[in-house]
């Protein structure tokens, strides 16, 4: 009978958790209002509370030159990997933005044929960019979109251990990307606030964002 209420309290715990870092996320949306600044704390934010989660970057899309740039990095040198321009299609990350479907690697052979067809001045930033630290051993990629609006991509690697991410986690993942899309709309729209209409629909946004919160945080996890 002990075995159970063991179980019980440990997704207990693991639900608190995850709804502390959507709690969080909320927090840094509506509270600050610098694009990058904002990337980097969401980030770093995700990586620190979600266990399986050591390394991450973030990509946005830029239509008018139709790449994928790093916005944001965690555990790696950012300076470098903002060099890096992905195409949509290319490796992890291009593939799920080009699908708009996750992308889910338990282990270094399925990373390692996802980044097939990276181009040789793309590897040479990332082996840059990740001096002395190990290759990954299990990543995800899940697209940021927004309404009909491909945004770009977060990509979660665990460093460490192969299977670190597994399908059950992609509800509360898909929760955070939306969220994370959520929120770059709305500083887009603040940033570039050109009449009142834009302002209420930056103020719309932010009502979205918290509603979101407010909703959830009473329900299950498998609910969000």
């Amino acid at each position: 009978s002990g075995r159970p209420s063991t179980l019980a309290e440990a997704r207990t715990v693991e639900r608190d958790q995850r709804l502390l870092t959507i709690s969080e996320i909320v927090k840094i949306s509506v509270t600050e209002h610098e694009t990058e600044t904002m990337l980097h704390k969401l980030l770093a934010c995700l990586v620190e509370t979600f266990e399986a989660a050591e390394a991450g970057i973030l990509l946005l899309y830029d239509p008018s030159d139709g790449w994928l740039a790093v916005q944001a990095a965690h555990s790696y040198d950012l300076a470098k990997l903002k060099q890096i321009r992905i195409a949509p299609g290319e490796a992890r990350c291009g593939r799920a933005f080009q699908t708009g479907q996750p992308e889910l690697h338990s282990n270094p052979k399925t990373i390692a044929a996802a980044a097939a067809n990276m181009t040789a001045a793309n590897r040479e930033i990332i082996a840059a960019a990740t001096v002395g630290l190990p290759e990954p051993q299990s990543a995800i990629c899940m697209p940021l979109i927004s309404g009909d609006t491909k945004m770009g991509v977060l990509m979660l690697e665990n460093l460490r251990n192969a299977n670190s991410f597994v399908v059950a986690d992609l509800p509360f993942l898909q929760t955070v990307a939306d969220l994370i899309a959520l929120s770059i709309e709305g500083a887009h729209i603040r940033e570039n606030a050109q009449s009142a209409q834009a302002l209420s629909e930056a103020n719309r946004l932010k009502a979205e964002l918290i509603s979101t919160l407010a909703h959830e945080m009473p329900t299950p996890l498998p609910s969000i």
